[in-house]
């Protein structure tokens, strides 16, 4: 996932079906586990991509679909 993913992640994630936020939360947990290729700046940018996703999902009440 490049760093403009997750731009529209954030741009557009109040409109992503539960299930597709999932698989995007798993996607950011493997890049988070190689965190050595990546800068500071964008780590904190992908912990916010997933602090947003995660919050998305406690709004709908952490339902698939």
């Amino acid at each position: 996932m490049t760093i403009e993913e997750l731009q529209k992640c954030i741009l557009k994630g109040h409109l992503m079906a539960s299930s597709e936020i999932y698989k995007k939360l798993e996607i950011i947990d493997v890049i988070l586990g190689n965190t050595y290729q990546l800068t500071t700046e964008q780590i904190n940018f992908v912990h916010a991509s997933k602090l947003f996703l995660e919050y998305q999902l406690n709004l709908r009440g952490g339902n698939n679909g």
